[in-house]
């Protein structure tokens, strides 16, 4: 959160509740409960912290996994979220101690990083296909979807790419 607003990611996975009540029986572990929708995107909902309401603008970012916020601050008119952003298709399973030491055995890069959104808040006055983000230092996008007036496409800032965690 920061000074203003509430930022919730919503997560394109689902926990399946009938594999939930039969994992014991069966041995399986939380990741075999849960459906992870890889063609879905991740919605971005932004609320006022003040009113309860929602800021009036759908943003869609890209398939992936957040792990933990990082840093949310407000910026002339933006609000910039920090993530750690998981690309996996099997994002808690990656996180299983095994997996976890098969990774330092053998030095393998995690499929996990760093993450940089920057959100307008405002829209009034874009032009389809133009980026909105004007921020110095920033090559974070987020782009009014053409034949809308409230749907911005948001893609991470390239800041952190080529930076995945290790062990």
């Amino acid at each position: 959160m920061t000074e203003n607003f509430f930022i919730h990611f919503e997560q394109p996975l689902a926990l399946n509740v009938p594999r939930m009540l039969c994992m014991g029986l069966l041995g399986a572990g939380l990741e075999s409960t849960l459906v992870n929708y890889t063609s879905e995107p991740i919605q971005i909902h932004v609320v006022n912290r003040h009113t309860g309401e929602r800021v009036p603008i759908k943003y869609i970012a890209p398939h992936g996994f957040i792990f933990h916020f990082i840093n949310c601050y407000e910026d002339s008119g933006f609000v910039v979220v920090d993530v750690v952003w998981n690309n996996s298709t099997s994002p808690i399973k990656d996180f299983y101690i095994d997996q976890l030491m098969n990774a330092q055995k053998h030095k393998f890069p995690l499929d996990t990083g760093f993450a940089r959104f920057v959100l307008p808040l405002s829209v009034q006055g874009a032009k389809e296909g133009l980026n909105l983000v004007t921020l110095p230092d920033s090559e974070a996008t987020a782009v009014l979807r053409p034949g809308t007036k409230d749907i911005v496409d948001v893609n991470k800032d390239p800041i952190f790419d080529g930076q995945s965690l290790t062990l």
